[in-house]
């Protein structure tokens, strides 16, 4: 990018989606130290620090992988169970259940590590953040409404990677999460075909209201309305910051204040601190001369009495 001479570094806004955790899940069996979620958020954590130091304006969506153990569902024929099994030493289905069940635990653990990292506070500023994006962590296979059976259109001829289908399911997923849901509301899982009952998948637009893609820092600015449409609320914990929100999502933008507005009230404030700050001192002062004035006035009194 730094080569390219139609990008400013310093000026134009930069999207980053790192989707992380296949491949090491898949060779856990073979080495849980090298695969560990330890290393796995060590090396991420590496990886975060350097982007921050080198590439200003930027913004990282962090996406959680699902558990590969889900692999053997996606299976079509003989050929890809030894693809997968070749690609996915941990996660085909030869692999006994009980270290299915450890593979589904380090899934849960290498989440929990990219969410303590996303909200940690560590990468949040005004030219860089890392924002978790959860909807894929805990994803239902979509089913075919015909056969009832598992749709395996999408991933691609070795059953393992996806395919222009399963490509574009991710990318709708990740866009409308990254549109619809501030951070402390988005969504484990997508429920992508409650879509294409409707007539195809309905990518999300941002409204004037909140024009932008949610943020730790302008999700953490914005108040949610405790006045619900009717009664019916969801409580949403998939973050350390929990917000109580209608099924409909109504939301209360009279006291959002952006970062910009967030700055200038916070310089005001310094200075009108330092005014007083200023004024108090000058007064002291005043105070001081005075009292030092006073002092030089009544000493002549005292000597002349003193004389008599």
């Amino acid at each position: 990018m730094r080569r390219d001479v139609t990008i400013d570094m310093e000026k134009h806004w930069k999207l980053l989606t790192i989707l992380i955790g296949a491949n090491d899940m898949c060779r856990y069996c073979d080495n849980t130290t090298a695969y560990s979620p330890t290393q796995f958020k060590y090396h991420l954590k590496h990886a975060l620090d350097k982007l921050q130091r080198n590439v200003p304006r930027m913004l990282i969506n962090l996406v959680p992988m699902f558990s590969v153990t889900v692999l053997p569902e996606l299976s079509r024929n003989p050929l890809c169970d030894v693809v997968q099994q070749y690609m996915c030493g941990c996660g085909h289905g030869g692999v006994p259940k009980h270290l299915l069940s450890v593979i589904d635990d380090v899934a849960h653990q290498y989440y929990v590590a990219m969410r303590d990292l996303a909200t940690s506070g560590n990468y949040d500023s005004n030219n860089f953040t890392v924002v978790l994006q959860p909807a894929l962590y805990k994803i239902s296979l979509p089913y075919n409404r015909i056969t009832g059976e598992i749709d395996k259109t999408i991933v691609g001829p070795d059953c393992f990677h996806p395919s222009n289908v399963g490509h574009e399911l991710l990318a709708y997923n990740l866009w409308n999460t990254m549109i619809r849901y501030p951070v402390g509301t988005k969504p484990l899982q997508y429920p992508i075909y409650t879509d294409l009952d409707t007539g195809g998948l309905k990518y999300a637009c941002p409204d004037n209201r909140s024009p932008y893609i949610w943020t730790n820092w302008n999700s953490k600015m914005l108040y949610f309305t405790k006045v619900f449409k009717g009664n019916a609320t969801t409580n949403f914990s998939n973050s350390t910051t929990t917000y109580h929100v209608t099924t409909s999502t109504t939301l209360d933008y009279r006291n959002v204040t952006t970062p910009a507005e967030q700055e200038s009230k916070s310089l005001m404030w310094i200075l009108i601190g330092s005014v007083a700050g200023t004024v108090k001192i000058i007064f002291v002062v005043i105070v001081l001369l005075c009292s030092v004035h006073k002092c030089k006035t009544k000493q002549p009194k005292n000597s002349a009495s003193e004389e008599s």
